[in-house]
C-alpha cells in the first residue's frame, strides 16, 4: 500500500523519525526544515528569517557554491540546506505511535478497483549503533488493506489483505561529504486465508551520497521491491536546496518539490507536489480456490500539506499531512493464473498523524 514501500511520497518521509522511515519519502533520511532558526512558536519576521544554516557547514566539494558565492548565514546560526540535522544528545527510544489512512476512489464498474489503505506503526531507536555516532531505527507497523472491485469476473480480489511488517533503517553521519543510507523491510503480505512460502517477502534499499556543494546533494542506488513484475529499481537524483523556503527532490521514483508556506503558533506548514510508485504485492486465494501472488502497481501525483513543531521539523518529525491527488497507469499481474487487467484511473485522498 502506499508508495514501493507502503510509504507516502507525500510524507516528509516515512515515518516521523529521525531519520524517518528507510521505505517512505523521497529522502528516507532528511526532511524539510523550518525556514526559521528561532525557538518555536516565536516565528521571525520572513524578511529577515533566522537561518537554518550554521556557521560551519559540512564538508562540500564546492563549499563556496558553483558559482562561489555560495549562501549567506547568519554568524553562528544552524546552517544545513539539505535538512540534515545532528541528532539530540539524548534520543528517546520510543518515538511514539502513528496512524495514516488513504482512499483510492472507485469499485463500482467493471473495471473499477477501490481501496481503503491504514497503516499503524510505532518506532524505536537505538542510539549509536555499532559506533557509528548514529541511531538505528526499528519500525513494526500493521496495515490493512480493503478493495472493492473489480466486477468483471476475471481478475477477482478478496475483499481484504494485510501487512505486518518491520522496517530496519540506518544511515552515516550526514554531515560527511560522502554517506550511505541502508534499509531493509521484512514480513508477512497476505489476505486472511493464504498463507505460504511467497508470503515472506524482503524489501531493501542501498543509497550513496556525495554532498557536491551547500545546497546540492547527489543520490545514487537501488531499491529491491520483490514483486512479481518488478523486481528491482535503479533510485538516485538530485537533492536541491537554493534556499530555506524551497526543497527540490528530484529523486526517482519518488520526487517532491516542497515549499514553506507560513507558521501558525507553534507549527510550521509546507505545501508540496509529490509522485510515487504505488501498490503492493500479496498472496491470496482466488475465487476457484487457487492460491497466486498478486501485484496492484499504479502511479500516483500528489498535492498536499504538511505541519509540525519547528524543532520537530528540524529533526526529521512532523504532527500530520493531508494530501490529494491522481492514481493512474494501474494495473493488476498475477505471478501464475492468469486474468491480469487495467483498473480505471482514479482519485486519492490521504492522511496521517505522526508520518
Amino acid at each position: 500500500m502506499g508508495s514501493i514501500f507502503g510509504g507516502s511520497a507525500g510524507a516528509t518521509t516515512g515515518y516521523s523519525l529521525a531519520p524517518p522511515a528507510p521505505y517512505g519519502g523521497s529522502d528516507p533520511y532528511a526532511t524539510t526544515p523550518s525556514p526559521y532558526g528561532g525557538s518555536p512558536g516565536v516565528a521571525t519576521s520572513p524578511a529577515y528569517p533566522s537561518s537554518i544554516y550554521p556557521g560551519e557547514s559540512p564538508p562540500v566539494l564546492f563549499p563556496g557554491g558553483f558559482m562561489g558565492a555560495g549562501m549567506a548565514a547568519t554568524p553562528g546560526s544552524y546552517y544545513n540546506p539539505m535538512g540534515e540535522f545532528a541528532m539530540p544528545s539524548a534520543l528517546k527510544l520510543f518515538q511514539g505511535p502513528r496512524f495514516r489512512h488513504g482512499w483510492v476512489g472507485g469499485g463500482d464498474g467493471p473495471t473499477d478497483l477501490g481501496m481503503h489503505e491504514s497503516e499503524v506503526s510505532i518506532a524505536a531507536a537505538f542510539p549509536n549503533f555499532l559506533g557509528s555516532n548514529q541511531p538505528l531505527y526499528v519500525v513494526p507497523s500493521f496495515a490493512l488493506d480493503l478493495w472493492s472491485g473489480p466486477a468483471d469476473g476475471v481478475a477477482d480480489l478478496p475483499a481484504n489483505a494485510y501487512e505486518a511488517f518491520v522496517d530496519v533503517g540506518w544511515q552515516s553521519d550526514p554531515n560527511q561529504i560522502m554517506g550511505l543510507e541502508l534499509g531493509t523491510r521484512i514480513g508477512v503480505f497476505t489476505d486472511f486465508d493464504t498463507f505460504n512460502d511467497d508470503s515472506w517477502r524482503v524489501l531493501g534499499k542501498a543509497l550513496g551520497k556525495f554532498r557536491l556543494s551547500p545546497t546540492t546533494t547527489l543520490k545514487a542506488g537501488v531499491m529491491y521491491v520483490d514483486r512479481v513484475k518488478i523486481k528491482l529499481i535503479p533510485a538516485g537524483g538530485v537533492l536541491w536546496q537554493p534556499n530555506p523556503f524551497w526543497r527540490w527532490d528530484i529523486y526517482f521514483p519518488e520526487p517532491k518539490i516542497s515549499r514553506y508556506w507560513q507558521t501558525l503558533g507553534t507549527n510550521d506548514v509546507w505545501g508540496y507536489i509529490a509522485a510515487e510508485y504505488g501498490g503492493g504485492s500479496w498472496t491470496i486465494t482466488r475465487t476457484s480456490g487457487v492460491e497466486d501472488q498478486v501485484d496492484i502497481n499504479d502511479i500516483r501525483v500528489l498535492l498536499g500539506f504538511e505541519w509540525g513543531r519547528s524543532e520537530w521539523i528540524r529533526q526529521g518529525r512532523r504532527t500530520a499531512f493531508i494530501e490529494a491527488g491522481w492514481v493512474f497507469e494501474r494495473e493488476i499481474v498475477y505471478r501464475r493464473t492468469g486474468g491480469d487487467m487495467d483498473p480505471d484511473s482514479t482519485f486519492i485522498i490521504r492522511g496521517g498523524v505522526g508520518y
